[in-house]
């Protein structure tokens, strides 16, 4: 609620779904649900399908890959963005399923369940892992690693965190691509969307594009001496 903020513009950090009570239309709101914002109300929009979309292009055109690509793939579950671009890519030829994790039906724990796999799937015969969430990533990324496999397998995650940045550092073989708005290009948006809502009164809807980064690009950074994390994901967010 804004309604007693005493302040030219107020910034507000919309983590979840909700309705904004009381707007005056001197907010500035950064959300992943754009559609509750009120109209007269300036928005930056993190589009979480945007970095789906670019997560799966990425996967497709990871410079290892070739078509059909050997995938695992763990998901939560039930109707998603993830689960309708690998369907629509698999009836294309694109992918060869080699494995589906469905975190609500399953009654193993997803670092298990890739370990299993993995112990399955003869070296060589699988390219890529994609995990949709940072938990489901880490679990990938733990059994991958433990499993000591020397065929390139790498994660490939539509979040960006510190974590996973951390992970490309420790092995960027087995970490690959994570994608998502940092946090540091949200507040920067609201900035100058504040900025612009003090000198023009105008508000406006904007929306921040994904960063694709990739752990190549992490370890050639790590290499000239760029150690931490923030910095990193400045430098390749941009």
């Amino acid at each position: 609620n804004t309604e007693d903020a005493d302040s030219d513009v107020t910034l507000v950090y919309m983590p979840d779904a909700g309705i904004l009570n009381a707007t005056t239309g001197c907010e500035v709101v950064l959300t992943d649900d754009p559609d509750h914002v009120p109209d007269n109300v300036s928005s930056v929009a993190i589009d979480n399908d945007a970095a789906v979309r670019a997560a799966w292009d990425a996967l497709y055109n990871y410079p290892s890959h070739c078509a059909p690509i050997r995938i695992l793939t763990l998901t939560d579950g039930g109707a998603s963005l993830s689960r309708e671009i690998f369907d629509i890519m698999l009836a294309e030829g694109k992918l060869q399923d080699k494995g589906n994790y469905i975190g609500s039906q399953s009654q193993q724990g997803p670092e298990e369940w890739v370990a299993e796999r993995l112990a399955e799937i003869p070296v060589g015969l699988l390219d890529t892992i994609y995990a949709d969430t940072e938990e489901l990533a880490i679990a990938a990324y733990n059994a991958l690693r433990a499993a000591e496999r020397n065929d390139s397998v790498e994660v490939i995650c539509p979040v960006l965190t510190d974590r996973l940045i951390e992970l490309m550092i420790e092995d960027h073989w087995s970490m690959g691509v994570c994608v998502g708005v940092s946090m540091d290009a949200g507040i920067a948006a609201m900035m100058e969307a504040a900025q612009d809502l003090m000198e023009t009164g105008k508000t406006q809807k904007v929306s921040v594009e994904p960063a694709v980064i990739y752990s190549d690009d992490v370890k050639a950074l790590v290499d000239s001496g760029v150690t931490d994390v923030a910095e990193i994901i400045k430098t390749l967010a941009n």
